[in-house]
């Protein structure tokens, strides 16, 4: 099922309307927009369906992960040489 987006009406904007975006980046020239989250309503919670969790936990897994190693520079020398013949 597909949720619609809620959209505040006007008269609950924390913001005001601009007639320009001239005028609108004049606003927030001297005004901050941190004030009106305040004024937004809290976001609801969303549930992943089964399918995507389970996408986004198979992916998580496979992810690889940095590791250090301390390699002499002949080492680190050869493995460049025999990179570019291994793709």
């Amino acid at each position: 099922m597909k949720r619609m987006k809620k959209e505040l009406s006007p008269a609950k904007s924390p913001l005001p309307k601009f007639p320009s975006e001239e005028e609108a980046a004049e606003y927030f020239e001297s005004h901050s927009a941190a004030g009106a989250w305040d004024g937004l309503p809290a976001a609801e919670s969303t549930r992943l369906s089964p399918t995507l969790a389970k996408k986004i936990r198979e992916r998580h897994s496979c992810a690889k992960s940095p590791i250090s190693l301390r390699l002499a520079p002949k080492q680190i020398a050869a493995a460049k040489h025999i990179a570019p013949r291994s793709r």
